[in-house]
């Protein structure tokens, strides 16, 4: 399957409401109840999550070096933005820690489902772009 076929507006839209409703319900049930205990550390990327939906958006669309450089930056504003969240929400990194410690303590399997939830679903966008752009390599 070539970048073509796996950026297509279908796959994109399939793809964009799986991760996002996926990692909203997760982060929900990360909660549990308490959004401004241990719970709220799976809240920081939901923030800037809009950004990961322009990128989405221009996948398939990415043959030009401005247009992959463009992607990339938005890509890494979202990881700026989520940890800035983190630090806003919990007034320190301490808060962080602990609220990993609590929800590992509670249910390790769990956090290590969301962060993987999360990790694969940028896996999966880093591995488009960077096709994308071998992709129009070779064909240039």
């Amino acid at each position: 399957m070539d970048a073509k076929n796996i950026t297509s507006l279908k796959y994109r839209l399939i793809f964009g409401a799986a991760y996002t409703i996926g990692y909203f319900f997760l982060a929900a049930l990360g909660m549990g109840g308490d959004p401004v205990g241990s719970g709220a550390v799976f809240l920081s990327p939901i923030l800037p999550w809009p950004i990961l939906f322009i990128v989405i958006g221009m996948l398939g669309h990415l043959a030009d070096l401005q247009r992959r450089i463009f992607a990339i930056g938005l890509i890494l504003i979202h990881y700026v933005l989520t940890f800035a969240f983190l630090y806003i929400f919990s007034g320190h990194f301490d808060f962080v820690r602990s609220g990993f410690a609590k929800a590992w303590q509670d249910a390790p399997g769990f956090v290590v489902f969301i962060i993987g939830w999360y990790a694969i679903g940028q896996g999966i966008i880093w591995a488009v772009v960077a096709l994308e752009a071998r992709q129009h390599d070779l064909e240039s």
